[in-house]
């Protein structure tokens, strides 16, 4: 998330989706939403996405699957490449918690089995057996019959790529592993993850969208996704719902001219807008 004025959660995903919702709170524009997404012809989106059953979350925080988390704290190579590029994620915790990652990342095998252990537990936060803490998504949309997880993105110049202890965890496709994560009493049966990028700012992220659909896309998707197999990252990837851009989504919703900052997002859309 890039901050300052012009800090895209603020300034995009959060004015946009509560004006969606204001306009409508039943969330009938969620399906027209959808479809705007790269990959939506290639997807079988549900007939009608069904009333939102909550107003749009957001920062929404979603744990990561103890599967992954399982892989990781065996994963040697994954873990020396990281702490190689920046060793700061075990060295700015308690020492007994620095200490058993250092464990981990040499590969000891008394310390990868207690922690795989006691990931059986499912307990999250910031202990030393857990490596990626949650990920706070920029919306979650939580309907009747579908869940979708929105990235957004506006004046940042590259999307995501990597989390302190995995160089090749995308933040696109790791929401999306953690959104098939959730509980089925929290998420519909059909789910997505939607990116949203701007099409006017001077940024790669336009461009990196589009590589983002297949079949590039599912190679970094894949690599995102130690912890499943072919056949499983591939079932995943069919929810990635790919891309649109705030422009796109302003034609669409006949939206007035997005704020420009922070300051004019607090009273955007205008009150001449909402009449």
């Amino acid at each position: 998330m890039a901050g300052g004025q012009c800090d895209s959660s603020r300034t995009r995903v959060q004015p946009v989706l509560r004006s969606l919702h204001a306009d409508d709170p039943s969330g009938a524009w969620l399906g027209r939403l959808l479809s705007l997404g790269s990959r939506a012809t290639s997807i079988k989106l549900p007939p009608t996405p069904g009333p939102l059953r909550v107003p749009p979350v957001f920062e929404y925080a979603a744990f990561a699957p103890v599967a992954y988390l399982n892989h990781l704290v065996g994963d040697t190579q994954r873990l020396a490449a990281a702490a190689t590029s920046d060793p700061s994620p075990y060295l700015d915790r308690s020492k007994s918690t620095n200490d058993r990652r250092r464990e981990l990342v040499a590969g000891n095998a008394a310390a990868v089995e207690e922690a795989r252990a006691r990931l059986k537990d499912k307990a999250t936060g910031k202990v030393w057996w857990v490596l990626e803490g949650a990920t706070m998504v920029d919306c979650a949309l939580f309907a009747e019959n579908v869940t979708v997880f929105i990235e957004g993105k506006r004046k940042e110049r590259h999307l995501t790529g990597g989390v302190s202890w995995d160089p090749h965890r995308h933040q696109v496709f790791r929401n999306l592993d953690c959104l098939a994560a959730l509980d089925h009493g929290v998420r519909a049966d059909c789910f997505y993850v939607l990116l949203v990028v701007d099409a006017d700012e001077p940024s790669q992220c336009l461009s990196e969208a589009l590589e983002l659909d297949e079949p590039p896309g599912f190679d970094l998707a894949r690599k995102s996704w130690p912890h499943l197999t072919e056949e499983q990252a591939r079932r995943l990837f069919g929810h990635y719902l790919g891309h649109t851009t705030w422009q796109a989504i302003q034609a669409v919703f006949r939206l007035p001219a997005l704020p420009c900052d922070v300051d004019a997002a607090q009273t955007w859309p205008p009150r001449s807008a909402r009449a």
